[in-house]
């Protein structure tokens, strides 16, 4: 099959696609925006993020993920809850968050769950961290023990009326199904590494404006990618106009 020099441009690009659209944005933890915390001494409430390493411009961010800890700098994917559950990006969500999400109609815990529910449950995230401006300090464990309830079985997170404040979020987005689109939810770029066994970092979710979706700026290795295809493309055609003569 012989291709014109139009076809191997367009199939060098395609090489280069999926590094563009999973492109990187590099993020500083700057930490807990209160001293709120827990009865077992974790933060809750809302925490703080940068996009640069001086700590300037902070927005807010929530923790919706109990079992990771959050890292001093990482890099992570911007998502849109419906991003985040379509096949391109399901399984390191998964990954991070676990597979076992909350199910609120069977009140239970399954061996895995569908993209249907973890969407659903993301999207009760959302309303709970909503919550935390309307509802004094005093409350803001119950909310967060709700919020790492959806993504966690620890029995740590049960404290006063965590599960009230659950059920509540559920009533409201299974009421308000598009709700929450204006969300982002940030995972850890490792998590889409199978080679990688490290600590993850803790998955967040923002409203803030400066959190843009996946970046279409291609990074160095993009361009290193395009490069190397353009080469392996030209080496072919010189070696198959050499082989026909």
């Amino acid at each position: 099959m012989k291709l014109s020099r139009l076809t191997s441009v367009a199939f060098a690009v395609s090489l280069a696609l999926p590094a563009i659209a999973q492109a990187q944005t590099q993020f500083y933890f700057v930490g807990p925006k209160t001293s709120s915390t827990m009865p077992n001494g974790v933060a809750d409430g809302p925490y703080q993020a940068s996009l640069n390493s001086n700590n300037s411009n902070p927005f807010d961010i929530f923790c919706i993920d109990y079992e990771n800890h959050a890292q001093s700098a990482w890099k992570g994917r911007v998502l849109t809850f419906a991003e985040a559950v379509n096949s391109t990006n399901f399984t390191a969500v998964q990954r991070v968050l676990g597979s076992n999400a909350y199910n609120a109609t069977t009140n239970s815990y399954p061996a895995s769950t569908s993209s249907t529910e973890f969407l659903r449950d993301l999207r009760a995230s959302a309303y709970l961290s909503s919550q935390f401006g309307n509802s004094p300090n005093s409350n803001w464990d119950d909310i967060h023990g709700a919020i790492w309830s959806l993504f966690s079985t620890d029995n740590a997170l049960h404290v006063d009326n965590w599960a009230s404040f659950r059920t509540a979020a559920f009533t409201y987005v299974d009421a308000h199904t598009n709700a929450f689109d204006d969300y982002r939810l940030i995972v850890d770029n490792n998590a889409y590494n199978t080679w990688f066994h490290g600590d993850l970092n803790q998955a967040f979710i923002s409203t803030d404006g400066t959190i843009k979706g996946n970046s279409v700026v291609p990074e160095p290795s993009t361009y290193a990618l395009f490069a190397a295809g353009l080469v392996a493309i030209g080496f072919a055609r010189r070696r198959r106009r050499t082989v026909t003569v």
